[in-house]
C-alpha cells in the first residue's frame, strides 16, 4: 500500500470546506483515478492507495477569481515519512502544465497571447517565491495560491486562444461547421398534476426558440415510462415527439435507449429477485421493440449509457461487457443502416476514486471498439455541478486533453453536457438531487453560488473548445426546458417560468456564428 503525507497550514485548512478533502484522489499517467483512502491529521492530509506506486494527486481546489476546479500535482512518490506541502505541489502542477503547453505551441511556430505570457510570468514568479519560503509554510502556501490563480488563468487564456484559432481554421474549409448541436427533450409525462400535463402538440415547448438554438433534435428515453410492466410497451408519446421534430426538419438523436440511472430503469428491473439473465433478456427485448417501432425516423441511436458506473444494478465486469455487446448487436441487427453509439457516464472516472466497482470508461470503450460490431461513435456524458454522478469541474484545457485521449480510439465523439442554472426546488425533474448538493456539498454553496450566470460561466469556455475539435461530431445539452418533465434538476436552457437563461442566448449565438 502506498501512503502520501500532505501538509496544509492550519490557517489555510480552516478556510476550506471538508468537501475539498473528500475530493482528493490519486491517478496514474493516463488520468484514471485510483481508489484512494483519505484521512485528515493534525498537519494536513494522509492518503493511501492499494498499490505502492507513484501517481498524481487530483483535488478540487478554490482558485481566486476562477472558482473551484480540479487541480493536479506533478508525480509524487509514496513515503511513510516524507511529506509534501500541498499548495506548493499544486502550484508546481499548474506551472508545469502551462509552461509545457506554451513550449509545444512555440515549437509549432504559434506565439501565445501577451495576456497569457503576463500571467505565466507572474505565476512562475509566485511559484519560485513559494519555493524560497518553503520553511515558512503559511507564507509559502499563500504565494502558491497566488501562483495557481495566475497559472490557471493563463491556461484558460490558452484554451480560449486554441478554440478561436481552431474554429477559424476549420471554417476555412467549411464556412459553416457540420457539428450537430441538440437539446434533449423527454417525451414521457407521468404522475404530473393536471395543471402541468400538456398534450403532445406542446412536447417541443418554445419551438421557434429551439430552432434558433439547435440544428438537431435529441429525444431522451425513459424505459420506466415506456415499459411499466414487463412486455407491455407504450411508444405513443415518443413517436409523436420524434414526428414533430421531423415535421420541422430536424435530424433526431434517439436515446440513450437504456440509461442505468435509477430513475430511468423500470421498477420491476430494480427488484432484488431480478437476476442478470432476466435483465439481459428484458433489455434486449426492449431495445429491439423500440428500434423496430421507430426505424426510419431516427438518424442516430444512442443505445446505452451509464453502465460503466456502479449504478443501481450490481453487475460484474463480464456481465457489463456481455450486456453492452448484446444491446449494440441488437441495435445493429434491427437497424443496420442507422449509426449506433454507446455512451459513458462520468467519462473521466471520478466514480473509481471511492469505489472499486465500475469499469474504467476509456478501457471499456477501447474494448468495445476492438470487438468489431460496427460501433459508430462514443458518447461522453459530462454532468457539471451535480454531486450525484457528476463530473468534477476542470479547466477547458484539461478537458481538451482528456477528450484527445478519447479521440485516440479512432471514433467520433458525441458530448452530452449539463449544468444546473438554479438551486430552487424543481418538481418536474426525475432526479431529485438536494439543491445544496449541487457543486459538491452544501458547504461549497452559498445562496448566490448557483445562478443562471454561473451556468453560463461553467459552459462558456467549453462549448467553443468542443466546436474546435473535428472529432466531436455532436453536442447534446441534457434538458431543453425546466417547465416540462426532464431528468436533471434545473438543467434547462429555459427555466420553470419559460424564460431563457443566459446560456440559451450563448448557444443561439454560437449556432448562428458557426453551425450549418
Amino acid at each position: 500500500m502506498g501512503q502520501f503525507l500532505l501538509q496544509v497550514p492550519k490557517e489555510i485548512r480552516e478556510t476550506l470546506p471538508s468537501s475539498v478533502w473528500d475530493s482528493a484522489h490519486f491517478c496514474g499517467v493516463g488520468g484514471t483515478p485510483w481508489q484512494t483512502q483519505t484521512e485528515q491529521d493534525g498537519n494536513g492530509l494522509k492518503l493511501k492507495i492499494k498499490i505502492a506506486s507513484s501517481g498524481k494527486l487530483q483535488i478540487l481546489w478554490p482558485v481566486e477569481n476562477l472558482g473551484t476546479r480540479l487541480l493536479s500535482t506533478c508525480t509524487l512518490s509514496p513515503s511513510e515519512t516524507q511529506s509534501y506541502q500541498l499548495a506548493i505541489e499544486l502550484a508546481r502542477g499548474s506551472c508545469y502544465r502551462a509552461r509545457t503547453l506554451a513550449a509545444e505551441w512555440e515549437r509549432y511556430g504559434i506565439t501565445p497571447s501577451d495576456a497569457f505570457q503576463e500571467h505565466l510570468h507572474e505565476g512562475t514568479s509566485c511559484f519560485l517565491n513559494a519555493l524560497k519560503l518553503k520553511h515558512h509554510p503559511l507564507n509559502s502556501a499563500q504565494q502558491s495560491m497566488r501562483a495557481i490563480s495566475h497559472l490557471e488563468k493563463a491556461l484558460d487564456l490558452l484554451a480560449q486562444d486554441y478554440s478561436t484559432r481552431s474554429i477559424a481554421q476549420r471554417k476555412q474549409r467549411d464556412p459553416k461547421l457540420g457539428t450537430l448541436l441538440a437539446g434533449s427533450v423527454l417525451p414521457a409525462i407521468t404522475n404530473l398534476p393536471a395543471s402541468t400535463t400538456e398534450n403532445i402538440a406542446d412536447a417541443i415547448p418554445m419551438r421557434d426558440c429551439y430552432l434558433q438554438t439547435f440544428n438537431t433534435a435529441a429525444v431522451r428515453f425513459n424505459w420506466r415510462d415506456i415499459e411499466k410492466t414487463p412486455g407491455n410497451f407504450d411508444f405513443s408519446k415518443t413517436i409523436s415527439t420524434i414526428s414533430q421534430f421531423q415535421e420541422i426538419g430536424l435530424r433526431t438523436i434517439a436515446g440513450p435507449l437504456v440509461d442505468f440511472e435509477k430513475e430511468l430503469l423500470p421498477e420491476w428491473i430494480l427488484q432484488t429477485d431480478v437476476n442478470f439473465d432476466s435483465l439481459h433478456h428484458a433489455a434486449i427485448n426492449y431495445v429491439e421493440r423500440t428500434i423496430n417501432s421507430l426505424r426510419g425516423s431516427v438518424q442516430l441511436w444512442n443505445c446505452l449509457s451509464g453502465i460503466n458506473n456502479a449504478g443501481p444494478v450490481c453487475l460484474n465486469d463480464e456481465q457489463i461487457m456481455r450486456l453492452s455487446l448484446s444491446i449494440l448487436q441488437t441495435a445493429r441487427g434491427a437497424d443496420p443502416d442507422t449509426p449506433a453509439i454507446i455512451s459513458f457516464d462520468q467519462p473521466f472516472g471520478e466514480y473509481l476514486r471511492n469505489n472499486h466497482a465500475g469499469v474504467p470508461a476509456l478501457k471499456f470503450g477501447e474494448t468495445l471498439v476492438r470487438c468489431g460490431l460496427g460501433l459508430a461513435g462514443i458518447g461522453l456524458d459530462i454532468k457539471l455541478g451535480y454531486a450525484s454522478g457528476g463530473s468534477m469541474r476542470r479547466s477547458a484545457m484539461d478537458l481538451s486533453q482528456h477528450l484527445d485521449r478519447w479521440s485516440g480510439l479512432g471514433l467520433p465523439l458525441l458530448i452530452q453536457l449539463s449544468a444546473p442554472g438554479d438551486r430552487t426546488n424543481d418538481p418536474l425533474a426525475l432526479r431529485a438531487d438536494p439543491a445544496g448538493a449541487m457543486l459538491g456539498t452544501a458547504e461549497q454553496c452559498s445562496s448566490s453560488d448557483l445562478t443562471a450566470s454561473s451556468q453560463l460561466e461553467l459552459i462558456e469556455p467549453i462549448l467553443p473548445m468542443l466546436l474546435a475539435k473535428p472529432y466531436v461530431h455532436g453536442i447534446v445539452w441534457d434538458g431543453w426546458t425546466d417547465d416540462t418533465q426532464h431528468f436533471l434538476p434545473n438543467s434547462g436552457l429555459i427555466d420553470q417560468h419559460q424564460s431563457p437563461r443566459p446560456l440559451q442566448k450563448f448557444f443561439s449565438r454560437m449556432r448562428a456564428d458557426h453551425l450549418a
